[in-house]
Order: structure tokens, then sequence, then C-alpha cells
């Protein structure tokens, strides 16, 4: 009987031990959870400040140099060029920009948002236009200067004898092949190099200029839609 008794009780000992430590263990865990939460909502909350802190940076960039340039152009035409009326409002503006950009920097997003609208209207839709209007008043008379001078080669008609100089059907070889073979082992600044040699070699010369032209038509392009200052770019001109 003695024996007996000795064994139940320690097996409610062994009870009551793993009994405590699961106990232990269940205490413990919402608390690593809880640490998990707090780690993930802090993270959460440095990059909401980064981002707003990044957007009020966009902000205060936007109404300053906004604000310096319709003040600094409405001082001097109204104190200098002794101009009234809309220079005055210009002046007027850019202080209100300024004030405003110095108090409440987030007020500055609806004129960006505006100017924003504009530039990607500008830079999507009047600047495709430019670029085909270009295109075409560029490539088309290049076109037509290349074909009489080297004439419709490789398109041939006769009725009577063959045109003498006459070529006959050759293998196509592919741009990157005519690179390869030429030697494109060149520095990144020596590249623009290799393109000029090309249409040299070509003697076609006269289409480098055209795409020149339409490369800088492209940035441009590229800037309007992406700048919501690039609308006054067009004040100087």
């Amino acid at each position: 009987m003695t024996k007996l008794a000795e064994n139940q009780k320690s097996a409610t000992d062994i009870s009551a031990e793993s009994g405590a430590q699961s106990a232990v263990v269940s205490t413990k865990t919402p608390a690593s959870v809880t640490r998990g939460s707090v780690r993930t909502s802090d993270y959460v909350k440095r990059l909401q400040i980064r981002q707003e802190y990044q957007l009020l940076k966009t902000h205060v960039i936007f109404g300053l140099t906004m604000g310096w340039m319709l003040t600094l152009t409405g001082a001097f035409r109204t104190y200098i060029l002794m101009e009234g009326g809309a220079s005055t409002v210009i002046l007027a503006l850019g202080v209100a920009f300024l004030v405003i950009t110095l108090i409440s920097p987030n007020q500055m997003a609806y004129p960006q948002n505006l100017l924003k609208t504009i530039a990607e209207f500008v830079g999507t839709y009047l600047f495709k236009g430019v670029l085909s209007l270009v295109y075409f008043l560029t490539i088309l008379p290049a076109g037509l200067i290349y074909q009489k001078k080297n004439g419709g080669v490789p398109f041939y008609s006769w009725t009577d004898e063959k045109p003498a100089t006459i070529e006959g059907w050759a293998d196509k070889i592919s741009s990157d092949e005519k690179t390869k073979s030429a030697g494109s082992d060149l520095p990144s600044w020596l590249q623009p190099l290799q393109v000029i040699s090309y249409f040299i070699l070509h003697s076609e010369m006269i289409f480098l200029p055209c795409l020149i032209l339409l490369l800088l038509l492209g940035l441009i392009g590229i800037f309007v839609q992406s700048s919501a200052l690039a609308p006054f770019i067009y004040t100087l001109f």
C-alpha cells in the first residue's frame, strides 16, 4: 500500500510538472507572436514615414521652384521693366507659393497634380503629333533624295534590255552581324562613332541628321511627360 501511494504521488507530480511546462509554453507563445506583430507594425510605420518624407520633399521642391521662378519673373517685369497688370499678379502668385510652401507644403499637391496632368497630355498627344510631323518632314524628303541619288535599287524594271548596273540577288546580312564583323568592343563613349561609321560606309549620311533630331525630340517628349515643370519649357521658345 505504501508503494502504491508513492507511485500515485510521483505520477501526480509528473503530471503537475508537465502541466506547468505546457502553461509556460502557452504563455510564452502569444508573447512571441505579439513581438513579431510589433516588429512588423514598426516596419510599416517606418515605411510610411519614409514615403511621407519623400512626398513632402517633392512638394517643398516644387513649391520653392515655382515660387521663386514666379517671384523673380514678376519682380523683374514689375520693378525693372516697369510693367504692371499681369506682372504684379505673377509676383503676388510667386510670393503666395513661397508662403504656402513654408507654412503648409502639402497644399502644393494640388497645383503639382494639375501641372502633371497638363504635362502628361502634352507629352502623350501633342508630342506624338510633333514627332509624326517631323518624321514625315525629314525622313520622306531624305528618302526621296537618297532614291534619286542611288536609283531604285534593288527594284528594276525594263522593256527591251536589262539595266547594265543590275546586281541581282545578294545574301542578306543583318545589322547585328555587320556590327559584330566591324567590331563592337569599343568603349561606351565611343559607340556613337561606330553608328556614324555605319552611315558613312553605307553612303547614308543624309539620314544621320534625321536620326539625331528624332532622338532629341523623343528625349524631350519623355521629359515633358514625366515632369510637372516641363510645360514651362515652351516659354523658352
